[in-house]
């Protein structure tokens, strides 16, 4: 099972997006994430290999936030990832908390375990809306 690193929105700041969820619901074959119960998440990374443990992913998420404060993100449109199935995203505004998160797991755990599109260059920060089920590090 894979191991994700994300945060989450569990207040009022996602009612938005959870609204949007429910209006494509009627467009979905899978189960939406709101159907999963998972809030709108930023994911960092995911790593699919065991010798990435979850105290090593909360330590070097822990590491990230040190010192940010509440994450205030705009969106300046609504996007979606080529393939099957449908993934539905928001993207921001360029955010440099984002980026520095990002950063700074990126230097605690060597990106090579890490999922290509999570990696790096290639990492595209997006609020994601999709049908899959992850395991977080809490």
């Amino acid at each position: 099972m894979a191991l994700a690193i994300n945060i989450r929105a569990d207040n009022s700041s996602a009612t938005e997006i959870e609204r949007l969820w429910d209006q494509v619901a009627a467009f979905e074959v899978e189960p939406s994430m709101r159907a999963l119960g998972y809030r709108p998440h930023f994911t960092f990374a995911i790593y699919d290999t065991p010798s990435i443990s979850e105290k090593t992913a909360w330590d070097a998420m822990l590491t990230a936030v040190a010192g940010e404060a509440q994450l205030r993100i705009e969106f300046k449109q609504v996007r979606w990832f080529e393939g099957s199935p449908l993934v539905l995203w928001a993207d921001p505004t360029s955010n440099g908390a984002l980026t520095r998160i990002h950063s700074a797991i990126s230097a605690a755990i060597d990106p090579v375990h890490c999922r290509p599109h999570y990696r790096p260059g290639t990492w595209t920060p997006h609020y994601a809306r999709h049908a899959h089920r992850r395991r977080t590090a809490r």
